[in-house]
């Protein structure tokens, strides 16, 4: 699938749910990627449409985006994620004023 959509030309750093012995909530495949970029961690902002995602973005000390599309369980709701910011339609992200910097 990665040589297929050409994302390892396209992507700095790929990290898929089997690259470290770790998995989301846990940091460290996060704190891995920042690591690679070169970028503090606290510096990064996480996108995730899973509350898994937040919960890793707030543990490696990241700022979250909680998407409100995605693959989600009926009931699970993004609003009681406390992400430090909501996308409800994926264009939103190209502005950087929607995005949770300071």
């Amino acid at each position: 699938m990665v040589a297929a959509l050409d994302w390892q030309q396209r992507c700095a750093v790929l990290v898929g749910g089997d690259t470290y012995a770790e998995k989301k909530p846990h940091p460290l495949p996060l704190l891995e990627a920042a690591r690679q970029l070169g970028v503090a961690p606290g510096d990064c902002v996480y996108v995730g449409d899973d509350e898994r995602d937040v919960v890793a973005a707030r543990a490696a000390g990241m700022r979250s985006i909680a998407v409100t599309r995605g693959y989600r369980l009926d009931g699970d709701d993004p609003e009681t994620w406390q992400a430090d910011a909501m996308a409800t339609r994926p264009h939103a992200l190209v502005d950087p004023g929607a995005w949770p910097l300071s």
